[in-house]
C-alpha cells in the first residue's frame, strides 16, 4: 500500500492543503516532518469543517476566532524565536491575544469594583485606600521572580482554558436539553 500523501486530506480527497505562508525567511526553515505535515493537513480539514458548521452563528465564530488567535500568536512567537527574528514592535498588553487582554482588563475592573466596595464599607477615601493597597502590592511583588510570575500566569491560563471548556460543555448540554 503506497504511503498517503501528507498534503492530501483523508476526509476530503480532492482537497489539498497549500502551505501559503512562504516568505523570504522560508529557506531558513528546517524541513517539516511528514507526520507533522499530515497532522497540519488533518487540522486544516477539521477547521474547514468546523468553520462551515459555525456559519450563521456569530458567537461560535467569535469563540473560534479567539481560540485560533491564541494558537496563531503562539505559533508565530515560537517560529520567530527559533529563527531569531525580532519583533518589529515591542510586545505590550495590547499585542496579546484578546483572551489575555480580556483577563487583564477584567482583573482591573474587578479590582476597581472591589476597591470601591471596600471604601464604601469602611468609609475610607477610595484614592487613599488604593494608594495603600498599591504600596502593599508593590512591596509583595518584589518577592516574586520573573519565572514565578510567568509560571503562575501559565497555570492560571490553563485553569482558565479548562473552566471555559467546562462552561462550553455545560452550555452545549443545556442547549440540547432546551431543544428537546
Amino acid at each position: 500500500m503506497p504511503a498517503a500523501d501528507p498534503t492530501k486530506c483523508r476526509t476530503h480527497p480532492n482537497f489539498q492543503t497549500i502551505m501559503n505562508n512562504q516568505n523570504e525567511d522560508s529557506p531558513k526553515f528546517p524541513p517539516a516532518r511528514s507526520e507533522i505535515t499530515a497532522e497540519i493537513v488533518a487540522l486544516d480539514c477539521l477547521l474547514a469543517d468546523l468553520i462551515l458548521k459555525c456559519q450563521g452563528n456569530a458567537r461560535e465564530l467569535d469563540n473560534l476566532v479567539g481560540v485560533l488567535d491564541n494558537h496563531l500568536a503562539d505559533c508565530e512567537m515560537g517560529r520567530d524565536n527559533l529563527l531569531g527574528i525580532e519583533s518589529e514592535r515591542p510586545l505590550t498588553m495590547t499585542n496579546l491575544p484578546i483572551v489575555e487582554q480580556k483577563m487583564i482588563f477584567g482583573a482591573g475592573l474587578f479590582s476597581a469594583f472591589l476597591l470601591e466596595t471596600v471604601a464604601k464599607m469602611t468609609h475610607t477615601d477610595p484614592e487613599l485606600l488604593g494608594e495603600k493597597i498599591s504600596e502593599n502590592v508593590n512591596e509583595v511583588m518584589t518577592n516574586f521572580s520573573s519565572d514565578e510570575i510567568t509560571n503562575t500566569l501559565n497555570r492560571y491560563l490553563i485553569k482558565h482554558a479548562e473552566a471555559l471548556n467546562d462552561y462550553q460543555k455545560k452550555f452545549s448540554i443545556r442547549m440540547r436539553i432546551d431543544n428537546n
